[in-house]
Order: structure tokens, then C-alpha cells, then sequence
């Protein structure tokens, strides 16, 4: 299975930005309350920065939870873009319960066709496509595409379904 570059790139950013993540996760950092009350820290702002600089010589427009948006004018013509949050689940980080992660997609005319989900503190990534198939890696082995393992979707969904 080989891969488009870009998304290559993306893969490499979410691990470099999960990596920078871990960084201040093991020292004690402080968060701070944005205009519309959720929490951000160093983590948060490195992982976006780390992630912007891989992202951008793809040519592809940005959006990101740390970033500032393009006008709608500008967004509205856009016929694909990356959407990125450079920290999901700040809260839980904040917690220093293991529970975040580093979240990127591919979306073309309003629609996902390539999500990355990086967990930092497991060292694992899960990445795919409807082109390409779903797979995950160990950080270590994401150059090794005959190492990733691939995940096949449920032949049959389970019955009852049950939410809580």
C-alpha cells in the first residue's frame, strides 16, 4: 500500500506534533481559557505550529482549532482543505489521563476522503480512506507500510444496538 506524499506528510506531522505533545505533558504546564471558555496550553499551540509547517507546502488551505480562519469568502471557494485539531480532548490532557489525541482529515467538496487519529501516549496512529482502506501503525513503523495493520470494517453489525 502506498500512499499519496501528502498524506505521507500529514502521517509524519501527526507524530511529530504528538511527540512535541508528550514534551509538555511530562512537565507542569498551564492551561489558558480562550474567548469562548475552553481550555488551551503550550501543547496545544506547538502541535498546530508543528503541524501548520507540514501542512502548508501541500498547498492545501488550513483549518485549524489553533488557527486563525480564512474570511467565509475565501473558505466558501475552497474545494478541499485540511481540517486539523492539533489536541482533541485538551480537557482530558489537562486530567493527564492519556485520553487525547492529535486528529487531522483530508476534505474534499465538503466531504472526509483521509483522517489521520494520533495517540500520543499510546505511540499508535489510525489513518485511512475510502480509497485506500483503514490501518494502523506504531509511530516507529509508519515508513513500513508492510507493518501497518489493516482494519476491516464489521461484516455485520451487531443487534441489539446499544447506546448509552
Amino acid at each position: 500500500m502506498e500512499l499519496p506524499i501528502h498524506y505521507m506528510t500529514a502521517l509524519k506531522a501527526s507524530i511529530e506534533a504528538s511527540k512535541a505533545i508528550m514534551e509538555v505533558y511530562k512537565t507542569d504546564f498551564l492551561a489558558v481559557h480562550k474567548e469562548d471558555g475552553s481550555p488551551v496550553t503550550k501543547a496545544d499551540i506547538e502541535s498546530s505550529n508543528i503541524i501548520v509547517k507540514h501542512l502548508e507546502p501541500t498547498g492545501i488551505p488550513i483549518i485549524g482549532e489553533e488557527t486563525e480562519a480564512a474570511p467565509y469568502e475565501e473558505r466558501v471557494k475552497w474545494k478541499e482543505n485540511w481540517c486539523v485539531d492539533p489536541l482533541d480532548g485538551t480537557r482530558m490532557f489537562l486530567k493527564k489521563n492519556d485520553e487525547f489525541s492529535v486528529n487531522i482529515a483530508h476534505i474534499v467538496q465538503s466531504r472526509s476522503v483521509f483522517g489521520i487519529i494520533a495517540s500520543p501516549t499510546k505511540e499508535e496512529i489510525l489513518f485511512g480512506g475510502e480509497k485506500f482502506g483503514s490501518f494502523i501503525s506504531s509511530f516507529n513503523s509508519i515508513n513500513t507500510p508492510s507493518d501497518w495493520k489493516a482494519m476491516n470494517p464489521r461484516a455485520q453489525v451487531k443487534n441489539p444496538l446499544t447506546v448509552t
